[in-house]
């Protein structure tokens, strides 16, 4: 169960010891229900007078900040929470507000979900509480027809779900992430027939959304100890970031914007609230820019339409570096030895250069203008060019 006390506190002072000792006994409900429930948050938890006091404590708790409305796409999502209506398949602008426009009225609950290079829709389609049937659907974005791909054979893995789904532009490869409560494991998808290829365990337990940059650098979050966590695509291997500074509850979704490089997700907190969210995922820390739907829906299913920018223009397996765009230091990781790693602008005047002789490496472009570059790193005798945004 998490600990609130420290938030809890801070809203008792706001709205007197009795409503906060409702409240607490609110709390205690979700943090019982969704420790035993990675997906749907249960239809009847609450009644409609406890969801409002949740909403008022989430709204106190996790207030919007200013945000600066440079994106220019359109977020699709699946509201999957029986208590806000509509629930169903729509969309709304990144650059706000953040009101669903509805393209259909399904009721088929996604776990997770994301755009292939060629911008159709995928998503994981959950049916049922014991036995659960998992499908791969394609979702027409204008029409929200569902088509069936196929059905997978997840649950039947010591009772994993699906709970992300994240296309890699730098390979052109569908990933997806599950999950038992006890462990989470990474995948590649077959589009065309469903099929899922073990790659390995991340290491922490409940993985709830996968997400990918345009560099291929990938990234989850555990919604039982509220950490972000990067993920090796060769091996599985998680590598903990830092905490998000934001108490989630059951199922969710996150991408990255492909024009701007920035990670959003809508963040779920329980009663039907939620908050879209910018993730920074140098830190893990989360910040709020408003509620999804006037504060009621919990989306499992999030995916920004854009143009990709920062592509890898050519890919060496074992290789990442993040985060991009990027203001200060540029993390560099690989499976094989990294040698000279240069940067340079558009021109093609070189800007920096550094010497690394291993597999981890930091370099600080904070004394860079903003603007477009190009990162050339030889690894292992094998050159790679990517392109780098400076923010």
């Amino acid at each position: 169960m998490k600990k609130i006390t420290l938030l809890l506190f801070s809203f008792i002072l706001l709205v007197g010891t009795a409503n906060a000792q409702t409240l607490a006994e609110l709390l205690d409900r979700l943090a019982v229900a969704a420790n035993n429930n990675l997906g749907q948050e249960p239809a009847n938890l609450f009644t409609v007078d406890e969801q409002s006091m949740l909403q008022e404590y989430f709204e106190a708790t996790y207030p919007a900040t200013t945000f600066d409305n440079r994106a220019t796409g359109d977020v699709y999502a699946v509201q999957i929470y029986g208590g806000c209506d509509p629930r169903g398949f729509g969309y709304f602008p990144l650059a706000g507000p953040f009101n669903m426009s509805m393209i259909s009225s399904t009721h088929t609950v996604f776990y997770a979900g994301d755009q292939d290079g060629a911008g159709n829709l995928f998503g994981f389609a959950v049916e049922g509480f014991i036995d659960e049937v998992v499908t791969l659907v394609k979702i027409n974005t204008e029409t929200g027809e569902e088509t069936t791909i196929d059905t997978l054979d997840i649950y039947a893995q010591e009772s994993h779900m699906p709970t992300g789904m994240a296309w890699n532009y730098a390979n052109n490869t569908m990933y997806a992430i599950s999950s038992n409560s006890d462990q989470t494991r990474l995948y590649t998808v077959d589009l065309e027939t469903g099929a899922l290829t073990l790659i390995g365990e991340t290491g922490n337990p409940k993985g709830i959304w996968l997400a990918i940059d345009n560099s291929g650098n990938a990234f989850i979050v555990d919604v039982g100890t509220d950490y972000l966590y990067s993920v090796n695509l060769e091996t599985g291997a998680g590598t903990p970031i830092g905490p998000i500074g934001t108490n989630i509850s059951f199922g969710q979704d996150a991408d990255f914007d492909p024009e701007s490089g920035i990670l959003y997700t809508i963040g779920y907190h329980g009663g039907g609230s939620n908050r879209l969210y910018s993730v920074n995922t140098a830190t893990g820390l989360y910040t709020s820019l408003g509620a999804v739907n006037n504060d009621c829906g919990q989306f499992g299913l999030v995916s920004i339409q854009g143009e990709p920018v920062g592509i890898v223009e050519n890919f060496v397996q074992g290789f990442s570096f993040y985060p991009n765009p990027a203001t200060g230091i540029v993390n560099l990781k690989s499976v094989e030895n990294i040698g000279t790693v240069s940067i340079y602008d558009l021109l093609g005047q070189r800007v920096i250069e550094s010497r690394v002789d291993g597999t981890d490496a930091q370099l600080d472009i904070s004394a860079l203008s903003k603007g477009t570059y190009i990162l050339k790193t030889d690894v292992n005798g094998e050159l790679r060019t990517s392109k780098l945004i400076k923010n």
